[in-house]
């Protein structure tokens, strides 16, 4: 769901108010784990609800981006770093308890309809969409790279074990372009091939693990959420 706000820019990214591009706030185009909020925002806005569990950051972006007074806004020069967890299955114990309760901020929102996005791994951008506000219940799905290679891989086992070789060929290239884009940090995260084969695999991993929790966890609440695959390393890794 992507929702023009009342609060316009001048090219610069400033001055509120001046004619320019209008600020559009998406659903998951801001990261909550790094999130500072003014006092006096947080209390138009409804404070903190107890009931999100485990995303109430979540819910608060989703209310800033309702709200008619306020925008929220990324600071690319910002450093946040995170203690990782110590092991492969902390991570993904962690991931998993993330997005099995992400869906509960979305249903909150009341909003219905089917809103389809296309998001690019190499640029981090928003490529298309496909917005339908008639529909009974909420189905917010964001497609990746991720999503893509996987689905590739998928064919490619089945026609593989089925014997339709040429299908089979023809979705290991698609399926090695796919994944060229969805590990696009990853391969420019500086690190040596074996610790980059590593790095790819708990990249993998770990979005396996927090979209399938989102996807279960949503339907708890009437609603259809695929999310976009996260886990972003940081591109300033040195080498090791």
């Amino acid at each position: 769901m992507i929702i023009d706000l009342p609060l316009s820019f001048d090219s610069s990214g400033r001055n509120p108010g001046a004619y320019g591009r209008p600020v559009r706030m998406g659903f998951f185009h801001f990261s909550n784990n790094n999130l500072s909020i003014r006092r006096q925002c947080a209390r138009e806005i409804g404070m903190y609800d107890p009931d999100a569990t485990k995303s109430e950051d979540v819910d608060l972006c989703f209310s800033v981006a309702r709200s008619k007074d306020w925008v929220a806004w990324r600071e690319d020069a910002a450093v946040v770093r995170h203690k990782g967890r110590r092991t492969l299955w902390g991570l993904i114990t962690q991931m998993w308890g993330w997005g099995f309760y992400v869906g509960y901020p979305y249903a909150k929102t009341g909003i219905r309809g089917v809103y389809l996005y296309w998001l690019t791994g190499r640029k981090h951008r928003l490529l298309g969409r496909l917005e339908m506000s008639h529909f009974p219940i909420l189905v917010c799905v964001f497609g990746t790279d991720f999503y893509l290679a996987t689905a590739l891989a998928i064919l490619f086992l089945g026609a593989l074990v089925t014997s339709h070789l040429m299908i089979a060929a023809g979705a290991l290239i698609a399926m090695l372009f796919a994944a060229r884009d969805y590990l696009y940090d990853v391969r420019h995260a500086g690190l040596r091939p074996w610790d980059t084969l590593k790095l790819a695999a708990v990249h993998y991993l770990t979005n396996v693990a927090f979209t399938v929790a989102t996807f279960v966890g949503a339907l708890r609440h009437r609603v259809i959420l695929i999310p976009a695959s996260v886990f972003r390393p940081d591109r300033s890794a040195p080498s090791r």
